[in-house]
């Protein structure tokens, strides 16, 4: 219950009205006030009459829904008091996105607190390399120019100083269609300078805030500045609770702040999504952002925020949030509202991972398994998150979706048929970023978790020949304003680890080697050939080519010569190619062994036996063809022969 602030006087009264007057008047009186109190929340309990029907029962049950209680079916003093708690402490009541009929047991939560372990000074350590360069100046980032396939991504500059823009909520022009970009970039700018004059920049922004009168920066539900506003006080507030002792003043910015998020929680009020029946969403019907990216980022600022300050409101005003969007998965794991957007829907679909990953984090520390959690029709978050990692990898599942709505870019839309006049597959998800590699480490608290994947070789799995390290809207986390993978990789203590990855010194037994190849017949053919090096992940379903060489052999003897590799450590390179112990056989396997990274950006090492799994290349000779090894379930490395010549 809310705690009772000035109401002594207002309970003494009420009992001097039960002990003077019959109980059924005062019932009635009873029964008024509470009806006065639900409709001055909004929550329309009908006329003030003192008579009880279904509008004030609903009412009261909705009053308590929202706040992560029940109602008991009895109006007595701790309804009363409850009601004028809420009055007294909330200027907009609740979250009319959202309906009691999606509620879920994490409604039950405790009043719990997160001690945040995992964001402390070796995190901090570790995201300093990644700030941005020091002469980097804000600007509105890359903007897709033409309709696709044909897409072009052209930078835009930032024409309004930043400080301003977040002190002030706004941007030069909110009706413009590139508006939320400066609440989006700007504080992504400050949040990607924090260790180095971006929290003094924020702390001189939340002070300025902390002084206004409440209400100052309130949205209007469903007005043309609740993306903008909410974008940035998500994101900004997500930042100040984790990094919450790199600031001051807390006391009076945990007020603005907790005070802005629980009377801000209505993004659009007017209809909420169909969340019975999420394959009927259609924007013509639906308002988007009913259900989107806003009640994501408000969600996980609000567990931010409530975890932080033990705020049992704000961690209930962020599991509706959240609930919000659980409900609309359709029985595929298809994320309606996004799948409904075209060629740009996989490019929004993902970033649901990254927000998801960033909740259940924040819920393990104190021991909630969000993935176990279930959703109102019974289906667990794990089941989503599969099937939504489904129709990423594979689009055509959502294709009914997808080629049924518009692409919409620059205030300009285009409709299309088919997923073909996307133009390659290939090009759509690297223009859209969501290749296989990206929905892993988005989903990476996930894969960890519930998939068991090696946390290391997952962050490793970015390709080295794009960058050279993990780029910033991995390790920062763009959308959810989470450095969710550092966090995760700090939590689990294997941070360290990832950045600076200890030598491995692997030998390979010659013994064993020339013990195996004792009773081979060895090919007596003197070739030069070209080799592709190959990791296959997934049985095959996402190959990539990781390194190239000249392979020669004389008398059955295979040497390796101008080996380059994406992948390890170039150090490496010339121990690789001299320790090689490999054999040409007569019917062209190759044979032996071999020292290989395997996964990206470390200097792990493995032997890997290279014999009896080899398919030969139709129309081709000797060795020509692959030459596979499996380093460990769902993970090969193939040696591809081709284009070989008589040396």
């Amino acid at each position: 219950m809310f705690v009772i602030n000035n109401m002594i006087l207002r309970s003494l009264f009420i009992n001097l009205l039960f002990a003077v007057f019959p109980s059924f008047v005062f019932a009635d009186a009873l029964t008024a006030n509470v009806q006065k109190l639900l409709n001055n929340l909004n929550l329309n309990a009908g006329k003030v009459d003192g008579t009880w029907g279904r509008k004030t029962e609903i009412a009261i049950q909705r009053f308590y829904n929202e706040i992560g209680s029940n109602f008991d079916g009895q109006i007595d003093l701790g309804e009363i008091a409850d009601l004028e708690a809420a009055n007294a402490n909330y200027r907009n009541f609740g979250n009319k996105d959202w309906s009691p009929l999606i509620r879920t047991k994490l409604h039950d939560i405790k009043n719990l607190k997160a001690s945040f372990t995992y964001i402390n000074e070796n995190l901090v350590n570790a995201l300093i390399p990644y700030q941005l360069d020091a002469d980097t100046l804000p600007n509105l980032g890359f903007h897709p120019i033409g309709d696709p396939p044909n897409v072009k991504w052209v930078k835009k500059p930032m024409d309004m100083d930043c400080t301003l823009v977040l002190k002030n909520m706004s941007p030069p022009d909110m009706s413009r269609w590139d508006a939320p970009l400066y609440a989006q970039n700007c504080n992504y700018y400050y949040r990607q300078n924090l260790f180095s004059g971006g929290a003094e920049v924020l702390q001189e922004i939340f002070d300025y805030w902390a002084e206004q009168p409440d209400g100052t920066f309130d949205l209007q539900p469903n007005g043309n500045d609740q993306y903008f506003k909410s974008t940035l006080m998500s994101s900004l507030a997500t930042t100040y609770a984790l990094f919450y002792d790199k600031f001051s003043n807390n006391q009076k910015i945990d007020v603005f702040l907790s005070d802005w998020m629980l009377n801000n929680q209505t993004l659009i009020g007017r209809k909420t999504c169909p969340f019975d029946a999420p394959e009927t969403f259609t924007s013509s019907i639906f308002i988007v952002d009913s259900c989107g990216s806003n009640h994501w980022r408000l969600a996980v600022a609000n567990f931010a925020l409530g975890l932080r300050l033990a705020n049992k409101q704000l961690i209930i005003s962020g599991v509706k949030h959240l609930e919000i969007n659980l409900s609309m998965y359709d029985m595929d794991g298809i994320f309606t509202p996004y799948a409904t957007r075209g060629w740009d829907s996989p490019g929004y679909a993902i970033d649901n991972n990254e927000y998801i990953s960033s909740i259940a984090l924040m819920l393990s520390e104190v021991g909630i398994d969000l993935y176990e959690m279930k959703i109102h029709d019974g289906r667990k978050v794990r089941e989503l998150v599969k099937n939504h990692n489904a129709w990423l990898t594979n689009p055509a599942l959502a294709e009914h979706y997808i080629v049924s709505s518009s692409t919409c870019n620059g205030g300009t839309c285009t409709e299309f048929k088919s997923l073909k006049d996307f133009g390659p597959l290939k090009q759509w998800k690297i223009d859209r970023q969501f290749e296989d590699f990206d929905i892993l480490l988005r989903n990476f608290y996930y894969e960890i978790t519930e998939n068991g994947m090696d946390p290391i070789a997952l962050v490793n799995l970015f390709p080295r020949n794009r960058s050279d390290q993990l780029p910033n809207m991995y390790v920062w986390g763009q959308t959810s304003s989470f450095p969710f993978i550092f966090a995760t990789l700090e939590s689990l203590g294997l941070l360290n680890e990832y950045l600076s990855p200890p030598e491995v010194q692997v030998d390979i037994n010659k013994k064993e080697v020339d013990q195996e190849v004792k009773n081979l017949e060895l090919s007596k053919e003197q070739l030069e050939c070209n080799i592709s090096i190959l990791r296959n992940l997934d049985d095959g379903q996402n190959e990539m080519k990781i390194g190239h060489a000249i392979m020669t052999t004389t008398n059955g003897s295979v040497e390796l010569s101008k080996l380059e590799l994406r992948t390890g450590t170039k150090d490496y390179l010339n121990t690789i190619s001299d320790e090689a112990e490999l054999y040409l056989s007569k019917d062209g396997k190759i044979v032996g062994r071999i020292l290989l990274p395997t996964m990206f950006g470390n200097n792990r090492l493995d032997i890997l036996n290279f014999g009896s799994n080899f398919i030969p290349m139709i129309g081709g000779s000797g060795p020509e063809g692959r030459h596979s090894y499996q380093v460990e379930p769902g993970l090969d490395i193939s040696i591809f022969v081709e284009w070989c010549f008589d040396n």
